[in-house]
């Protein structure tokens, strides 16, 4: 017997953030295809569309609950979890995501949920979905489990398995979600007024930054999704959805590039997708005019390069690989030759990052043609070399940290070699230079009231 499944995606309610959980998504689908369970009986409850998590789970019958949480929503997953386990005390609760996956015992002893999977989802949670209807207990021995036991952590010893051909994977149940809030006024790419769906084609990245949790999410190397199989997915969503814009999340689309060539050939080629638009992310180091050129005849507006900094010695101690300032300048370039708008991301306040290099990156930015510009101070993920310096340095205590603050608070907290005071103040008057560059004054107007909401309100 199949038991009847909930899925429940944590976050605050932000009508300006409207980004589906796609990973809970994908374990609905392979529920569907492992299972064979139909879709249209997930109990599906998202709280960033504006749920309410508990009328909604008393509203229907479920016997187990999958919840997906990141470590910047956890202050809402700490506060709705402990009260669902009051509730259904009964009911099994198993926590996946970034989060768990980072912080495997600080998750579970913060929110007071039971069990969690460390690592990708999909065969983890088939697997505890099949034991639960079979034989009414959690299987102790699933790959990537982990639980509290006696206040220490417990692992099933094994990692979770990872989906090799993620082509086997059934098309996303987008019927689960609430098309009015996610696709009615889609949030157009930064930048431009190009409403757009996120979308992911591929899982992992070839690179180890020290601000980015891939250590954690990216163990099992690069995985993709055919051309044939992304090209049948954008066919679908134009069909059936009247999606005719993706932005992909893909963290490095170009890594790929004869299968990118091949997506892009094939926009060229089916006549559904004539019109089609896209956005998507590139090192600056894997780009050229002729690559820039095909995808922007395929319908690419705009590439967002992880620039991160104007110093070479920064983009090294950030281990950016091979990457150059060079490589950086010819990339923007290169995007202006071609008619691509070009989007660089920064970070500034990094360890031993001096006052003279986060000079060097405004003076980039100013210096360089970027179409669209956003800059933040050194933040601590879980799951990066970053969270471990701060966690070692004292600067942070993962055990009473406010996890708000890892997306609300841009001030300092890494910065060891410039006085943190003076950073911020630079870094705010930064922030209104480039804002006033990236839009015409009545819209940062509406955006810088649309922050004071949002700091006053929101939080």
């Amino acid at each position: 017997m199949v038991p009847r499944v909930a899925l429940f995606n944590v976050g605050r309610p932000c009508p300006w953030l409207k980004a589906p959980n796609l990973g809970l998504l994908y374990i609905a689908a392979y529920l569907q295809k492992e299972l064979d369970l139909d879709t249209r009986q997930i109990l599906y409850v998202d709280q960033p569309a504006g749920d309410n998590v508990i009328e909604k789970l008393a509203s229907a019958s479920w016997d187990i609950l999958g919840v997906s949480a990141l470590s910047v929503t956890a202050h809402e997953l700490n506060s709705i979890a402990p009260i669902v386990r009051d509730r259904w005390p009964e009911r099994p609760v198993v926590l996946g995501g970034i989060h768990v996956s980072a912080l495997p015992e600080v998750a579970l002893v913060q929110s007071r949920i039971s069990y969690g999977v460390v690592g990708d989802g999909e065969c983890a949670f088939a697997n505890i979905v099949r034991h639960v209807g079979d034989h009414g207990s959690i299987p102790l021995d699933t790959p990537g489990l982990v639980w509290m036991e006696n206040g220490l952590l417990k692992t099933s010893g094994t990692s979770a398995q990872p989906i090799p051909d993620l082509d086997i994977l059934p098309r996303l149940p987008l019927h689960l979600l609430n098309r009015s809030f996610y696709f009615k006024d889609l949030i157009p790419i930064q930048g431009t007024r190009v409403p757009a769906l996120p979308w992911t084609t591929s899982r992992g990245c070839a690179f180890r930054c020290r601000f980015c949790a891939a250590n954690v999410t990216c163990k099992d190397g690069m995985r993709y999704q055919s051309a044939e199989r992304v090209l049948s997915d954008l066919e679908w969503l134009v069909a059936d959805f009247g999606i005719v814009a993706v932005s992909f999340q893909d963290d490095n689309l170009v890594d790929n590039r004869r299968r990118l060539m091949e997506i892009c050939e094939g926009i060229l080629r089916r006549p559904r997708l004539r019109g089609f638009r896209w956005a998507c992310n590139a090192r600056a180091d894997r780009v050229d005019t002729d690559l820039l050129a095909l995808m922007k005849n395929a319908g690419c507006v705009q590439v967002a390069f992880g620039f991160e900094s104007g110093s070479q010695r920064v983009l090294h101690y950030l281990k950016k690989g091979t990457i150059t300032v060079d490589d950086a300048r010819h990339a923007i370039a290169a995007c202006k030759k071609v008619g691509i708008r070009s989007m660089g991301t920064f970070i500034v306040g990094s360890p031993a990052e001096t006052r003279e290099e986060i000079l060097e990156t405004f003076a980039f930015i100013h210096d360089n043609p970027i179409d669209f510009v956003l800059v933040f101070t050194a933040t601590p993920s879980p799951g990066s070399e970053f969270w471990e310096f701060a966690v070692e340095r004292g600067i942070i205590d993962p055990n009473t940290i406010d996890w708000r603050r890892l997306i609300f608070d841009q001030r300092p907290m890494l910065a060891d070699a410039v006085d943190p005071e003076w950073l911020y103040r630079a870094y705010r008057w930064e922030y209104l230079r480039i804002a006033l560059r990236n839009y015409s004054f009545p819209v940062f107007a509406w955006r810088a009231m649309r922050a004071a909401w949002q700091r006053l309100v929101v939080r």
